[in-house]
């Protein structure tokens, strides 16, 4: 994948991810999540482990990363996606099968 269209994806990351983490708190502490601070308030814990596999977690920056990239490859426009877009339609990407 180009480097400059990786760096968009990485950037898209975080507006989704603050995005969900909007959706999961009170609406007088909105304002305290940014892009830029996101990270901070999610799992530090990346993987799981269930039947002896471990699984890249859900929702985390590597996993939205990865859920963006396999999108773009299948002609979605990275602009285009916000995060209800995003929790609308990832749901095919997470196997492969698209």
């Amino acid at each position: 994948m180009n480097s400059k269209t990786m760096k968009r994806i990485r950037r898209k990351s975080l507006d989704i991810l603050c995005d969900w983490m909007h959706t999961l708190i009170p609406v007088e502490d909105k304002n305290k999540i940014t892009p830029d601070n996101v990270e901070e308030y999610l799992s530090q814990q990346d993987y799981i482990y269930k039947n002896k596999t471990i699984y890249l977690s859900i929702y985390t920056r590597r996993w939205v990363v990865s859920m963006l990239k396999k999108m773009v490859r299948n002609g979605v426009d990275l602009a285009t996606i916000n995060y209800t877009t995003f929790n609308a339609s990832y749901r095919p990407y997470i196997h492969g099968t698209s």
